[in-house]
């Protein structure tokens, strides 16, 4: 008896409890609203308690397995057509059911902040989001995480596109999904995966660096204790910052007071970068100074303001000695500071900024009509002629922060792994301003990449779409100015070589200051018409003009192109092309005369140059306004080539 009412008990306990012990669980990537991939295969997985059986049900489709000795299982569901909506069911020690689940098209949206940008910050933003009802457009945005060693999940949950849901998704992925679902008449399903300044190197896996110099530094990676390393890093940049401050002569002489003697600072004109201004090797930190003069009417008026442009990468800024703003690591933003009043006196003032850089190029750049300060009603220009004076020329080395950049793996683990089998039909991807500084590196990283994706699928080779950088900084004038974008963007044009890849163009729809374009819409199409060709097999010109071949005739260079459509055309219709240069022996480049010839040919030449020993077009930073197009109005694709 009593035996029977031990049994009778543990029986009882158990069942009661089961849910806390181990209870069926599925990743956060299956909730109602989802898209399932069409015409394949589709993957269903999840945990549940070791041994116990598990049922997924879809229309008349059942399905049964057993979790593992680790509590995983897996099923496939067969291929379905295009449509909706579904119920799927999955019973094990609870039941999970998803409704409203259609079969269609299912895209991962990657990459940093030009991916990342959202339908609410684009050109005509207010009717893009009223218009932005599509029922079956569904959206999922991963919530940003990183991790030492792959994670169990990710946060998110499918959506339906409405205005409200697309206003902060990923504009590039929304455009590019409107005009997919628009031509094919299929359900489409979004992922948006990315983050913000991130590098390609946190986005591969553990596998893609097993033959690759980083593969230590995997290792590394993945036997850290996440938590401990935080604590232990935060601690040594504590301690670098306070270094740096005792390094720093103008905080400890009080640079920014008005009574500080300036006469040995020198001059510099600003806007500028201040490698254009002669420090080329310059990473530390710079103080600049100007004075500006006020009446008593600009007095104590209300919320005076600071505006200036854009400063690479942070800043400190004074007025007559006191500290109004700050920002730091923004180096593309512009910086608006109100400030009190009472610090503005009559007659002589002073604005003072304190700027840090660490990599690349640094100062107060932008646009003159940036630089201003406004007393009321007065705006009093700032740019010009300001004092400035070096007070650390050489930064000591901090310690790496732990974010999306602190290594290789740590954002594919955090935020591609946890989704992986989920079906999809491709990838776009937006990303390389981080890694322009090395663009050859990103000549071997990117194919990398892709292949390792298409391996951890497990899918075959899904088409991966990508954009090339858009045209950005001030229009290069001297065709043999340093070009650190332009290679990246050639990097990734060698990486069609992939196979199923695409480019899409942007080098035509650029802001010179500003690193994220508003134009997302032609981004996102663009992206679309190359998937048409690329994953759909559809009979379209997806391509801008790309060069196939190059003659030398009696000194002029003959150019031959591909992707011509109904042959090459100007997007202004000037004759005269822009953006083209030829060097002869010297390596010297200069603009040439350049001209459309014939349905496929440019034909360029310059007096200077009889013997044309290298060509290139659109070969910068920022080209300017590019004029070479096809009969679908996409622009050429840059390059530079030996004769």
């Amino acid at each position: 008896m009593v035996r029977s009412s031990f049994l009778y008990l543990l029986f009882f306990w158990t069942s009661f409890n089961l849910p806390a012990l181990a209870q069926l669980s599925m990743p956060a990537i299956f909730t109602d609203h989802m898209v399932l991939q069409r015409n394949q295969l589709v993957p269903v997985w999840g945990t549940d308690l070791p041994g116990h059986e598990v049922t997924v049900t879809l229309g008349d489709e059942k399905l049964t397995t057993f979790a593992d000795e680790q509590g995983i299982w897996r099923v496939q569901l067969k291929e379905k057509t295009a449509g909706g909506s579904y119920t799927l069911s999955v019973s094990g020690t609870r039941t999970l059911t998803f409704s409203d689940v259609l079969f269609g098209d299912v895209w991962i949206c990657s990459g940093q902040s030009n991916m990342e940008w959202p339908v609410e910050r684009v050109n005509n933003a207010k009717e893009e989001i009223a218009n932005a009802s599509q029922p079956t457009m569904r959206l999922f945005t991963i919530k940003n995480q990183l991790n030492f060693r792959p994670a169990d999940d990710v946060i998110g949950a499918w959506t339906a596109c409405t205005p409200e849901t697309a206003r902060r998704f990923s504009a590039v992925g929304y455009f590019f999904g409107r005009k997919l679902q628009k031509d094919l008449d299929v359900p489409i399903g979004l992922i948006s995966s990315n983050w913000g300044g991130s590098m390609i190197e946190p986005w591969i896996s553990a596998e893609g660096f097993t033959q690759d110099r980083l593969s230590t530094r995997v290792k590394e990676i993945s036997e850290m204790d996440y938590e401990l390393t935080l604590k232990e890093i935060e601690k040594k940049r504590k301690l670098w910052k306070t270094s740096l401050q005792k390094l720093d002569h103008g905080l400890n002489e009080k640079w920014m007071l008005n009574d500080f003697n300036t006469g040995d600072w020198n001059k510099m004109e600003i806007p500028a970068l201040w490698e254009d201004a002669g420090h080329k090797e310059l990473d530390g930190v710079v103080w600049f100074r100007k004075s500006f003069k006020l009446k008593a009417s600009d007095l104590n008026q209300k919320e005076p303001q600071v505006h200036l442009g854009p400063i690479d990468d942070s800043d400190q800024t004074y007025i007559n000695g006191t500290l109004i703003g700050e920002t730091v690591g923004k180096w593309n933003a512009k910086r608006h500071y109100y400030f009190d009043p009472s610090l503005l006196q009559k007659g002589e003032n002073t604005i003072t900024v304190r700027v840090e850089d660490m990599r690349g190029n640094g100062g107060l750049h932008g646009n003159a009509e940036d630089y201003y300060i406004m007393a009321g009603e007065r705006k009093i220009m700032l740019d010009g002629s300001w004092k400035y004076k070096i007070s650390i020329d050489r930064f000591p080395l901090p310690p790496k922060a732990i974010d999306k950049n602190f290594g290789p793996t740590i954002l594919y683990n955090g935020m591609i792994s946890p989704i992986v089998p989920y079906g999809i039909k491709g990838v776009i991807w937006y990303q390389g301003e981080s890694n322009a500084f090395d663009a050859k590196r990103y000549e071997e990283l990117f194919p990398m990449l892709i292949n390792n994706w298409r391996q951890q699928w497990d899918q075959g080779d899904f088409p991966f779409l990508f954009v090339q950088l858009a045209n950005f900084r001030a229009v290069d004038m001297d065709p043999n100015v340093p070009v650190g974008w332009a290679e990246l963007r050639d990097a990734q044009r060698k990486t069609l070589k992939v196979k199923n890849t695409g480019m899409a163009l942007a080098i035509d729809i650029g802001e010179a200051d500003d690193i994220h374009p508003r134009n997302k819409q032609e981004v996102g199409r663009r992206l679309a018409i190359s998937a048409l060709r690329v994953a759909y097999g559809k009979d379209i010109i997806h391509s801008g003009p790309s060069l196939a071949d190059i003659n030398v005739l009696s000194g002029k260079v003959v150019l031959t192109f591909d992707h011509i459509g109904e042959g090459l055309k100007t997007s202004d219709g000037i004759a005269q092309l822009k953006g083209f240069a030829l060097a002869g022996e010297d390596g010297k480049f200069v603009w040439a005369k350049a001209e459309i010839t014939g349905l496929n040919e440019v034909t360029l030449q310059h007096p200077e140059v009889t013997a044309p020993k290298q060509v290139k077009y659109g070969w910068s930073d920022n080209p300017g306004s590019l004029n070479l197009v096809n009969s679908a109005d996409l622009p050429a694709v840059p390059f530079k080539k030996d004769i």
